[in-house]
């Protein structure tokens, strides 16, 4: 008979560290304060040489890194490791670099950019995460995905598929990590207000001001927000809920699942 193992209990550890990246944006600042709230101490992570974190500053140690580079991450993770056990982490980093053009008009540049990002950004962030966890006895990892992972978006056919790949890393590492005591699972957003998204809003602008159109990205994201039951979009903060639930002990059963958070967006 296999010996029943133990959950990994984290809430009530004085010494709980969780990696953060992408902390500089919206959704990686909501959760660092997040984190913070809930008693962890945040090793935060992002290319910007230096982040403000307001009142929570005594908690978070910021280091510049680039998470497609695997010994910089690997440093990352040792960073997190002189402020304590390394229990949790967050691999947030991601980006949208292609220009909504047609596929047949798109960069190949902003394809492997994003790929690059997205995709090897995650397995590098998880990579040196999990090994820091197996000197803590092991701990819980969440990634961000998106809602256009599980349902694809014309013209962002690179962000799309990254998204997926994200969903499939989530789920492998759940599988081989479980041996660990290591939960792995993600959270897919829609729109959420964060300055990328606003970013996203003015590329499409521009895309259909270069086509001769009117504004297409402020009508395309009016229609996606009016269309879904819930028609707004997320707050930072209402994803960093998610991240921080996933990293508590009330998920310690959870692993390998990604949590849609679009506001029923994918149900119409």
């Amino acid at each position: 008979m296999t010996p029943r193992r133990e959950p990994v209990l984290l809430d009530d550890r004085p010494d709980r560290v969780a990696l953060v990246t992408g902390a500089a944006g919206g959704i990686g600042r909501a959760t660092v304060a997040d984190l913070v709230s809930r008693g962890w101490a945040v090793l935060a992570t992002d290319l910007q040489p230096e982040a403000d974190f307001g009142e929570d500053a005594d908690r978070v140690r910021y280091v510049q890194a680039d998470v497609t580079d695997v010994q910089a991450m690997a440093a990352a993770a040792e960073a997190a490791s002189e402020l304590g056990s390394v229990c949790g982490c967050i691999a947030n980093a991601g980006v949208v670099t292609e220009d909504f053009s047609r596929f047949f008009e798109a960069s190949p540049e902003a394809w492997w950019s994003t790929l690059n990002i997205n995709v090897l950004g995650t397995l590098n962030t998880f990579h040196a995460a999990a090994r820091a966890m197996l000197q803590s006895g092991g701990g819980r990892m969440a990634a961000t995905a998106s809602v256009a992972g599980v349902r694809p978006e014309a013209d962002i056919v690179a962000y799309s598929a990254s998204k997926a790949a994200v969903i499939s890393i989530v789920k492998s590492l759940a599988l081989e990590l479980g041996s660990a005591n290591v939960s792995v699972n993600g959270v897919a957003p829609g729109p959420v207000s964060t300055e990328l998204q606003l970013s996203v809003i003015k590329v499409r602008d521009l895309g259909e001001e270069r086509a001769g159109g009117d504004a297409y990205g402020a009508r395309y994201e009016r229609f996606r927000n009016e269309s879904r039951p819930f028609s707004r979009m997320a707050t930072p903060e209402e994803v960093a809920g998610v991240f921080g639930w996933l990293l508590s002990d009330a998920a310690a059963y959870m692993t390998g699942q990604v949590l849609v958070l679009d506001g029923g967006g994918v149900l119409v």
